[in-house]
């Protein structure tokens, strides 16, 4: 059996439950450290953002990543990258603009006004800019470097909670949310530098027929987020809606 394969498997696996481990830390350090009510209004928060990242791109990039791997000319690998890449982030433009134009709508999604707006957008942008550039690093079979920073992601989070309250003696979801978008924003970075390396800086525009034929294939695809959200997470908004954020 392959080395690589063995050693790329194992430690995925290592890193997976590693991550879950993550769980029994941060459930009682943020009930501890910011309240029930307000945890609670972190988890919605986060299943909110996760969702409207994932749905959010319409599955355009579904079609272009398979092609990925197979191809060998950085200047087409670029193109199927930024193409999707660049047409998300648009969108999450537009998402952004309607946070700010219906926030009150999100404050009681989320069990009130205990994070700002601006600090939501930002996390629903670095989320999913990590998210974009992860998908290729992973789709180049990077496997052990995607390990590290997905292992970095959830460690340094709660490092860096610790280390806050530690040094000031009090912390808020805002402030929770806040670090985990700077922490994606920093790993987004060591990221783009293998990104870049491999297939430069590219602007480019997807024309619109291959847009509408990617949301064609993708978006059906992009549904079963949202299925999977109804099923497992949406129970925690009903919570809310009716007995309050110490519910969830």
């Amino acid at each position: 059996m392959n080395i690589e394969f063995i050693k790329n498997s194992s430690t995925t696996f290592i890193t997976k439950i590693l991550i879950l481990l993550k769980g029994l830390f941060i459930i009682p350090l943020l009930i501890k450290l910011i309240g029930v009510a307000e945890y609670g209004s972190y988890v919605l928060s986060i299943s909110l953002l996760i969702l409207v990242s994932g749905v959010s791109n319409f599955g355009v990039f579904i079609k272009n990543e398979r092609l990925i791997p197979s191809e060998d000319d950085p200047k087409k690998r670029a193109i199927l990258f930024y193409e999707p890449f660049y047409f998300h982030f648009c969108v999450l433009l537009i998402i952004s603009l309607i946070f700010y134009l219906f926030k009150s709508i999100i404050f009681s999604l989320i069990g009130g006004e205990l994070v700002s707006i601006s600090t939501l957008i930002l996390y629903l942008v670095s989320n999913s800019i990590f998210t974009s550039i992860k998908r290729y690093l992973r789709f180049k079979n990077k496997i052990l470097f995607i390990n590290s920073i997905s292992l970095s992601q959830s460690y340094l989070h709660i490092a860096s909670l610790f280390a806050f309250y530690y040094l000031f003696n009090y912390l808020t979801i805002d402030l929770v949310i806040l670090f985990e978008s700077l922490i994606l924003v920093l790993l987004s970075i060591i990221m783009s530098t293998s990104l870049i390396k491999d297939i430069g800086i590219k602007w480019v525009i997807i024309p619109y027929s291959k847009l509408i034929n990617n949301i064609h294939i993708g978006f059906p695809l992009t549904m079963s987020l949202l299925t999977d959200f109804i099923i497992s997470g949406s129970d925690r908004f009903i919570l809310e809606l009716y007995l309050g954020v110490y519910s969830v």
